[in-house]
């Protein structure tokens, strides 16, 4: 057989040995804007300034958040806002959170994708959508926000570094496979000697 010829059949070998080397999934990232260096959005339509702290928990792997906590002050819709359950935002830069009641509910965007690489990921916006009041839709968006938020890695959730076996035991097995298939038959000479 030509490799060509078996290269398909050994690489479906090995996926169903080992399984196929799926995206590793990332490590959870907890967030935090400290009370002490609150973050501030302002309002021109109604005008506003809104400060907020809090922390959450974000997987950009997967664009998912969790353990949302973030207290709002200020003249529009002050409350504290949660979403504690695992929740798809499909977006890696934005994080949401609804108050008590479910009648109101915040968007923070960030400019850079929330995926821990910096200690700190700076706010790029602020919205504000309420089923009542001066912020029902479109809701209310931010003229300018300052605020950052400030990465710690999780350890209870974070992904351990991968053994050998996971990083070579498949090009190895795979290889070994390819090997098998392509050895030469006793008393077969290479192709097109004489």
């Amino acid at each position: 057989m030509k490799l060509r010829n078996c290269l398909l059949p050994a690489i479906l070998v090995a996926t169903a040995l080992l399984g196929w080397p799926g995206k590793p999934s990332a490590a959870l990232i907890h967030y935090n804007i400290p009370h002490a260096l609150f973050a501030s959005a302002t309002f021109n339509d109604p005008p506003a300034v809104e400060i907020f702290f809090g922390s959450f928990d974000f997987d950009a792997a997967t664009e998912t958040q969790k353990n949302v906590v973030l207290t709002v002050a200020g003249a529009l819709y002050p409350n504290t806002y949660t979403f504690l359950a695992p929740n798809l935002v499909f977006n890696d830069n934005l994080v949401t959170a609804l108050d008590s009641t479910h009648s109101v509910q915040i968007f923070i965007y960030f400019v850079q994708p929330l995926t821990g690489l910096s200690p700190m990921d700076l706010m790029s916006s602020m919205a504000i959508l309420a089923s009542t009041g001066p912020c029902v839709f479109p809701g209310c968006s931010t003229t300018r926000v300052s605020g950052a938020a400030f990465t710690s890695l999780s350890s209870t959730n974070a992904v351990p570094e991968p053994n050998s076996f996971a990083v070579f035991g498949s090009a190895s097995v795979l290889w070994m496979i390819i090997g098998w298939v392509n050895r030469r038959r006793p008393g077969q000479g290479l192709p097109g000697a004489a």
